[in-house]
């Protein structure tokens, strides 16, 4: 930004300035989630279910309430929020090698994905075994309209034979 002052004898000058605005949101803890790659069928686990969201005074925003992701009073009444305002995408960290080593080892009918919208990941073997146990993540970007973006770092065991 700048500003512009006028001086005694009536010139301006426009000064350059940097404003910073804090996020007023952090990530909570994500608790790990456990996916049994093994199963018969088609395997699921819900991601949306350890997404939190805090203030920096650790005052729950959103959260996983009553089967699905809501504001707290804290976020309504402080802060003024309302789920309109509130989005959340999901996706796997795709750079993790986790990630790699179980898109490498699928058959060409298994399928292992996360939905962008829900944050429930999906895993089918497709008639192979999965043998090692890996650690994947999935990001869940909550987007606070015009106020704020947070990343959820949310661990998912994805658990094969050994």
């Amino acid at each position: 930004m700048s500003y512009k002052v006028q001086l005694v004898n009536g010139e301006n000058i426009i000064r350059p300035f940097d404003v910073e605005f804090d996020n007023p949101f952090k990530a909570g803890s994500a608790a790990q989630l456990t996916l049994r790659a093994n199963d018969l069928g088609v395997v699921t686990v819900n991601t949306a279910t350890s997404v939190k969201i805090e203030d920096l005074n650790n005052e729950t925003i959103l959260s996983w309430i009553n089967n699905h992701l809501a504001l707290s009073s804290v976020a309504t009444d402080k802060y003024k929020l309302n789920a309109s305002m509130v989005s959340v995408l999901y996706d796997f960290d795709e750079t993790e090698t986790s990630y790699k080593n179980i898109k490498q080892q699928l058959t060409p009918d298994s399928k292992f994905e996360v939905d962008k919208n829900t944050g429930v990941v999906t895993f089918y073997n497709g008639g192979s075994s999965l043998v090692p146990t890996y650690t994947v993540h999935v990001v869940a970007t909550v987007t606070f309209r015009d106020l704020s973006v947070i990343e959820v770092r949310i661990p998912v065991l994805i658990k094969g034979e050994k």
